[in-house]
């Protein structure tokens, strides 16, 4: 395509990014209460880092991540 790039737009996509921003709210708000699904949620995460199509949803991604890390370091102290 001579370098030019493509977006793809569509709801499923814009509904996933919105399910990966309320994961980070729900990890931020119920602190040590969300620990028993962080291991499945991280998973989860971790793979969808790499998801191409759409900047939202590897950026909750990574933001999910960062307050993972805060969370677990909380809970090992």
């Amino acid at each position: 395509m001579d370098g030019q790039q493509v977006g793809i737009r569509t709801s499923a996509i814009d509904e996933k990014c919105q399910a990966f921003e309320t994961l980070v709210i729900y990890c931020s708000t119920l602190g040590a209460r969300f620990a028993p699904y962080l291991q499945q949620s991280l998973e989860v995460v971790l793979q969808s880092l790499r998801f191409v199509l759409h900047d939202g949803v590897r950026e909750a991604c990574a933001l999910y991540v960062l307050r993972f890390d805060t969370l677990f370091l909380g809970l090992t102290e």
